[in-house]
């Protein structure tokens, strides 16, 4: 288990509940989304060989399974990226805050948000922000994530779906779930 953030409190209250777990295979590791893809891609420039990092155990796993909570904006679509690519592993991602970190969305989408021109992109995203309305939000939301595992559906060895649990514990409760096909799925 891979705990990546760059904000040294999280990582270190993840410590903690991991080894009050009794967790001995948890690691938790200063970086960001944006160190695991560049890495992956030198990876992959060099036939797969990772060099000295703390990340490239996270390349070398057999098995990944990629989580993100409160993955806001570009996160979840950096996240949907790494997950579908460069690790080929399976994703959970709870979706947040759709106008942020748009710098971390894949070099292709970058002018486009989601398949969508720069101007409507924008005011999709807005809508997903309306907590006033949590009808149109939700609907907006709905709208982006499934644009986003459209996305990812381009890729024949994984099956996306679009997932939600309660909006009680949280009105950004829209989940990313991609895995691999050979990968049983719920």
């Amino acid at each position: 288990v891979f705990g990546l953030d760059n904000n040294a409190p999280s990582l270190q209250v993840g410590r903690d509940r991991a080894e009050q777990a009794g967790l001995a295979n948890a690691v938790f590791v200063d970086g960001s989304v944006e160190e695991l893809a560049q890495l992956a891609a030198d990876a992959k420039g060099s036939s797969g060989v990772v060099t000295a990092h703390p990340l490239a155990p996270v390349l070398q796993a057999q098995r990944c399974i990629v989580v993100g909570l409160h993955a806001c904006g570009g996160l979840s679509d950096a996240m949907l990226s790494l997950a579908v690519g460069a690790l080929g592993a399976c994703l959970l991602c709870v979706t947040c805050c759709f106008n942020k970190h748009a710098h971390l969305r894949a070099a292709e989408a970058r002018d486009q948000w989601w398949g969508l021109e720069p101007a409507d992109g924008l005011r999709l995203a807005a809508l997903c922000e309306l907590h006033h309305a949590p009808e149109i939000s939700t609907r907006a939301m709905q709208a982006v994530n499934s644009l986003r595992l459209q996305r990812a559906a381009l890729a024949p060895e994984v099956r996306p779906r679009l997932l939600a649990f309660s909006p009680a514990f949280s009105p950004k409760n829209q989940v990313l779930c991609v895995a691999p096909r050979q990968a049983p799925m719920a």
